[in-house]
C-alpha cells in the first residue's frame, strides 16, 4: 500500500464541506423566512411538491438507473447491514421511553431520528470531496483505479443503500410519526347492546323489512373487509415516495424494461431525463424548507426536548458509528475485500438524522418543529464528530491494507 495518509486538514476540509454545505442551504431558507420571501403558506406548498413530485421522481430516477439485480446479488452485505442497524436504532429508541420518561408518541419520534440517518446526501458528499485528496487512493479495491473510479463504484453502494433507507422510511417513518389520536375510539356496537339491555323500550321493532336489511349485511362481509384493507393501504401505509421506490424495484428486477428506460440509446430516455431534472429540485428545496421551518421554531420548544434532541444526537453520532465501525472491521473478510465498501457500511451506521424526515413530518403535519431542531442542531454538531469518523476510518483502513 504506497498511498500516504493525507493530514488532518485535507481530511478535515473533505467532511467539513459535505456537511456545512447542508446548513449553508438551510441558512438560506431561514433568511428567505426572515424576509417574508417564504411565508407559512408558500412553506406548505413547496413540502406538498416535495413530497407528492420531486422525491418520487428523485427516488425512481436515482434508484432505477443506478441498481441491477447482478448488484443486489454480490452486494448483499448493504441490505444485510442496513437491516442488522434498523434494529440497533430500533432498541435505543424504544430504550429512551423508561430512560427519558417519554409519552409513547415521544418515544417513537426519538426512534424515528435513531433509525432513519443521512446515508445519500452526507455520505455523496464525502465521496466528492475525498476525490480531491489524497485520502482517496486509501480507498482504492485495484491498483489500476483512478480517484474518479473508486468515487464512482462508492456512489453505486451509497444508490443501493438509499432504496432500502427509503423503502422503510417513507413506509416505517410515516407510521411512527403519525399523529395519534387522544381519545379512543368506542365500538359503536358495545354502545347500542348497552341501549337496548338498559331499556326496553329502545329495541328496534321486528317488521317484515327486518330479516331483508340482516340478509344484505351478512351477505357482504368479504366486500366490507376488503373495503377496509384497501382503505389501510391506501392511505395509512402508502405515499408517492413509497410507491416511487417500489415502481424502481419493479424496474431493477426487469432489465428488458430498465434498459428501454435507461439505456443510452433508450427510446425513452428523454423521459426519464426528465423525471431526473425534476428530482434534482428535491434535495435544495427540502433544505430550504427545513430553514424556513427553523425560523419559526421557538426556543421554549427547543428547550422542552432539549433531552430527546441530546439524546438522538448522542446515539446518531457517538454510538451507532462505534457500532458500526467495529462490527464492519471484525466481518471484512466475509466479503468484498474492497475498502470503498467497508467505508460505506460503516456511514450507514454514521451521520446525523435524515433531512428527509422533515418531509416525513410534513407528510403527517406532526413533530415539525421538534424534527428541525433535531436536524439543525445534529448538522452542526455533525461537522467536528463525522471529521473525527473519518480520521479514525482511514487511519485503521490504510494499517489493515499496509500490512496486508
Amino acid at each position: 500500500m504506497d498511498a500516504t495518509l493525507p493530514d488532518l486538514s485535507s481530511i478535515f476540509f473533505a467532511s467539513a464541506q459535505s456537511c456545512s454545505q447542508v446548513l449553508l442551504v438551510c441558512f438560506a431558507g431561514y433568511l428567505a423566512a426572515k424576509l417574508e420571501l417564504i411565508t407559512t403558506n408558500i412553506q406548505k406548498n413547496l413540502s406538498t411538491l416535495i413530497i407528492n413530485i420531486f422525491m418520487p421522481c428523485f427516488l425512481f430516477s436515482n434508484v432505477a438507473s443506478s441498481v441491477s439485480p447482478e448488484t443486489l446479488l454480490s452486494l448483499w452485505p448493504i441490505p444485510t447491514y442496513f437491516v442488522i442497524f434498523t434494529l440497533i436504532g430500533s432498541v435505543l429508541g424504544i430504550f429512551s421511553g423508561p430512560l427519558l420518561k417519554l409519552t409513547n408518541s415521544n418515544t417513537k419520534f426519538v426512534t424515528s431520528g435513531i433509525i432513519f440517518n443521512n446515508v445519500t446526501s452526507l455520505s455523496l458528499g464525502l465521496l466528492r470531496g475525498l476525490e480531491k485528496t489524497d485520502a482517496v487512493l486509501i480507498l482504492r479495491w485495484n491498483p489500476d483505479d483512478t480517484p474518479s473510479d473508486i468515487v464512482k463504484r462508492g456512489i453505486s453502494y451509497v444508490l443501493l443503500a438509499t432504496l432500502w433507507t427509503n423503502l422503510l422510511r417513507w413506509s416505517l417513518g410515516v407510521y411512527l410519526l403519525k399523529k395519534e389520536s387522544s381519545h379512543p375510539l368506542i365500538p359503536q356496537h358495545n354502545v347500542s347492546t348497552e341501549i337496548s339491555d338498559s331499556d326496553p323500550s329502545k329495541h328496534p321493532d321486528t317488521n317484515e323489512m327486518t330479516p331483508l336489511l340482516a340478509s344484505k349485511r351478512s351477505s357482504r362481509p368479504f366486500v366490507e373487509k376488503w373495503s377496509r384493507v384497501k382503505t389501510i393501504f391506501k392511505f395509512k401505509f402508502m405515499n408517492p415516495p413509497l410507491y416511487a421506490a417500489l415502481i424502481a424495484m419493479v424496474f431493477i428486477s426487469i432489465p428488458p424494461l430498465r434498459s428501454f428506460f435507461f439505456s443510452k440509446k433508450a427510446p425513452l430516455l428523454p423521459l426519464t431525463q426528465a423525471i431526473e431534472f425534476i428530482g434534482s429540485v428535491s434535495v435544495p428545496l427540502t433544505l430550504l424548507t427545513l430553514g424556513a421551518q427553523l425560523k419559526n421554531l421557538s426556543s421554549s420548544k427547543s428547550k422542552s426536548i432539549a433531552n430527546m434532541i441530546a439524546y438522538v444526537l448522542t446515539c446518531r453520532l457517538v454510538i451507532m458509528p462505534v457500532i458500526g465501525t467495529v462490527m464492519v472491521l471484525l466481518t471484512k473478510h466475509w466479503y468484498l475485500s474492497d475498502p470503498m465498501l467497508w467505508l460505506i457500511l460503516i456511514l450507514m451506521a454514521s451521520g446525523p438524522t435524515a433531512v428527509n424526515c422533515i418531509n416525513l413530518t410534513q407528510l403527517t403535519d406532526n413533530y415539525q418543529e421538534e424534527m428541525s431542531a433535531v436536524l439543525f442542531y445534529g448538522y452542526v454538531v455533525s461537522i467536528p464528530l463525522v471529521t473525527i469518523l473519518l480520521m479514525v476510518i482511514l487511519s485503521c483502513f490504510k494499517e489493515i491494507l499496509y500490512f496486508n
